[in-house]
């Protein structure tokens, strides 16, 4: 069974998770409870402690989601950093974005 990461766990409010690293490979992420919301969810990445957070791409545009998705990462390296944030949520439902692999 694949293991799963939450990068974020049944948030009510807006919220920067925690980051995920040192995992590598190709990744599934499943993005719930957004479209409820009323909010969005971006995934960011950096290769290093000292460098910015950088907004990945999805399709070539920004992955910024507003609604549920399922998502492949198809590569990540080892060393890459990943996070998501939820902004202008309702607060009314839970957001929960979880990485697979």
């Amino acid at each position: 069974m694949a293991i799963a990461n939450y990068l974020l766990n049944a948030v009510t409010t807006d919220t920067v998770g925690a980051a995920i690293s040192n995992v590598g490979g190709a990744k599934v992420i499943q993005l719930s409870g957004v479209t409820a919301s009323s909010g969005s969810v971006t995934i960011e990445a950096r290769l290093a402690d000292n460098l910015n957070w950088t907004i990945l791409t999805y399709g070539g545009n920004p992955a910024v989601f507003t609604d549920d998705k399922i998502l492949r990462l198809d590569f990540w390296s080892v060393n890459m950093q990943l996070r998501a944030t939820l902004a202008s949520s309702s607060g009314t439902f839970s957001v929960s974005v979880v990485l697979f692999g």
